[in-house]
C-alpha cells in the first residue's frame, strides 16, 4: 500500500507505487506471491512499530488524500518499502530511484521476477 490512514487524515505516500489490492507478483519459479498484502502489512508493521510518525505534506491528490513523505523513527516509509522491494519508485522524481536500484540488483520483492508496475498491470490485463 502507498497511502496511510492515521486518524481521520489519509495520506498518499508520494513518488512510489505500491502494488494494487488486486495485483499478484511473480516468483522466479513461475508462481506468485501477494505483493499488495505484504506491502500493506509492511507500512502497517513500521507505522505501528515506530515510536514518532512525522508526515510532511504540501498537496491533495483529487480522492482527497494529503501527498507526503512520511518519516518513521526518521527513516523515509517510501524509500524503506522501495528499497524492500514492495513498491515501485517513480523514475520521473528520481527521489527514491537509488533505493529502486538496491532493491533491483538484490532481486528483492518485485524485483525477483518480471512483474508489471500498476500502471501497466491493468493494462495486461484486458
Amino acid at each position: 500500500s502507498d497511502w496511510l490512514a492515521m486518524g481521520d487524515l489519509n495520506t498518499r505516500l508520494v513518488d512510489i507505487d505500491a502494488p494494487l489490492a488486486v495485483q499478484r507478483c511473480n516468483t522466479p519459479d513461475g508462481s506468485y506471491w501477494d505483493c499488495a498484502a505484504q506491502a500493506r502489512q509492511r507500512v502497517r508493521s513500521i507505522v505501528n512499530e515506530a515510536e514518532r510518525v512525522e508526515c510532511f505534506s504540501t498537496d491533495q491528490d483529487h480522492y482527497g488524500r494529503h501527498l507526503a513523505t512520511c518519516d518513521a523513527d526518521g527513516v523515509d516509509v517510501g524509500a524503506r518499502l522501495v528499497e524492500e522491494g514492495l513498491a515501485w519508485a517513480h523514475e520521473n522524481d528520481g527521489r527514491y530511484v537509488p533505493q529502486a536500484s538496491i532493491a533491483q540488483a538484490n532481486a528483492r520483492g518485485i524485483w525477483q521476477a518480471e512483474t508489471a508496475p500498476p500502471w501497466n498491470w491493468d493494462a495486461e490485463q484486458d
